[in-house]
């Protein structure tokens, strides 16, 4: 077998395994998907998502949709938090964390700080016990049963489960978009420049 044949066949699987994950785990993304739109429609402040290594990278991207959508939606650094950066934060203002583990020792000590500070938190995890968890008003678990299988041979690298997170925040936000004053013309007026603002 050639080494084209080899690459080939690998990618083969490594797309089964997220296509086949997300299958999998429709109904309880979309009971994931349900239960943040229900409870960031009754939100009174800002939503701020937080995370680390790659799931920072994450929030920021989703940010960055629901901003263009006319959410009111920031991140919030977890490295920086405790240095000040929490001051932003208002009684009504609801905080999102974002760790596949659920036991990110960054986003645990911000946790623990923020809790009785009249905010909401709100954790989105692949893990059902979690140290997280502790601290959160409200857990939002995409696998009860399963740990997902990340895409590379030693299921290490964030890889589904980071498209499986990002998936159910785009579709999050989009959906608490079309609640309210979504329209294409206010999406226009958000995105002027480029494809889209054309």
């Amino acid at each position: 077998m050639s080494n084209t044949e080899d690459i080939s066949g690998s990618i083969q699987i490594k797309l089964q395994m997220y296509t086949c994950q997300l299958s999998e785990y429709m109904t309880s993304i979309h009971n994931v998907i349900t239960k943040l739109v229900s409870l960031l429609s009754k939100r009174r402040g800002s939503v701020y998502m937080s995370g680390v290594g790659k799931s920072g990278y994450i929030t920021q991207k989703c940010v960055a949709t629901w901003q263009s959508l006319g959410l009111l939606c920031h991140c919030l650094d977890a490295q920086d938090s405790l240095h000040g950066d929490i001051g932003v934060l208002r009684a009504g203002d609801i905080v999102i964390y974002l760790t596949n583990s659920g036991n990110t020792d960054e986003l645990i000590r911000m946790a623990q700080h923020l809790r009785g500070r009249g905010l909401i938190q709100i954790s989105l995890t692949n893990a059902i016990d979690s140290s997280i968890g502790e601290f959160m008003d409200h857990t939002c678990v995409l696998s009860p049963t399963h740990k997902i299988q990340e895409a590379d041979t030693y299921s290490l690298v964030p890889s589904v489960s980071s498209t499986l997170f990002m998936m159910i925040l785009d579709i999050t936000g989009i959906c608490l978009a079309e609640k309210t004053s979504y329209s294409r013309e206010e999406f226009k007026k958000n995105h002027p420049s480029g494809a889209l603002g054309r």
